[in-house]
Order: C-alpha cells, then structure tokens, then sequence
C-alpha cells in the first residue's frame, strides 16, 4: 500500500467518481487575479478606533499573577487540611434522614376505591357477540 499512494488519495478517488467527459476545472488563480483587481485598497478613514475598554498588557499580567498567586494559597491550605473518612456510617444516616420520603398527604380509602370498581363494573356493558 505504501508503494501505492495515489490509487488510495482521496483526490485520486473523487477524479474516479467524475463522468468522463468532465470540462476541465478553471484555473483558481484566476479567480483571486480578478478578485484582487476589483477590490479597493481600504483607506485610513475605515481602520477603526482602538477600544478604551480593554485592559493593558500589564493590567493581564497582574490580573494572571493574582489568580497564579490565590491558587497557591488555595492549594497549601488544602494540603494543610488532613483529609479523613471518619464516621461514615453516622454520614450515612443523617444523609439518608434528610433524604426520606415525605410521607403521603392522603391515605385512600379502600372502601372508596371497591364501590367506584363496582360502579364501573356496573356501568361497563359487554360488546355485542358478533354471529
């Protein structure tokens, strides 16, 4: 295959693709040629203002330090921090209390729910048997 290289490029497989008797395509320096002819030189007139509200080469670099300098701090105190699993199974517990269920806002009645079948039951009449 490395001996090969044209027969596997994806040009070599788009060209297989195309009819025959394909027009040759156009020169694309042309193409930029006229482009740049038609084009006008931009004047001093159109080059915007510098903005007033971005910051100053040195306003980043203190902006950077500071960030470089808070994240330092951050990881000494963390460091500094004895990190410990104890009590997990009293972690556990508060967890699982704050996360129970509310318990139900009404308890249906069972016998409530027997006439309300039995109603329907009542009411449901059977399809006609087809002969």
């Amino acid at each position: 295959m490395n001996g090969c290289r044209v027969k596997y490029s994806t040009i070599a497989l788009a060209l297989a693709w195309l009819p025959a008797a394909a027009p040759a395509a156009a020169d694309p320096t042309a193409a930029f040629v006229d482009a740049a002819a038609q084009a006008h030189p931009p004047s001093f007139g159109q080059v915007p203002p510098t903005p007033r509200d971005v910051r100053s080469a040195r306003a980043w670099k203190a902006a950077v330090v500071e960030t470089r300098i808070v994240g330092q701090r951050i990881a000494r105190l963390a460091a500094a921090t004895p990190w410990t699993l104890s009590d997990t199974a009293g972690w556990a517990a508060q967890e699982r209390a704050e996360g129970a269920p509310p318990p139900p806002i009404t308890t249906p009645l069972e016998g409530d729910t027997e006439a309300f079948v039995k109603a329907m039951r009542a009411r449901a009449t059977p399809p006609p048997r087809s002969r």
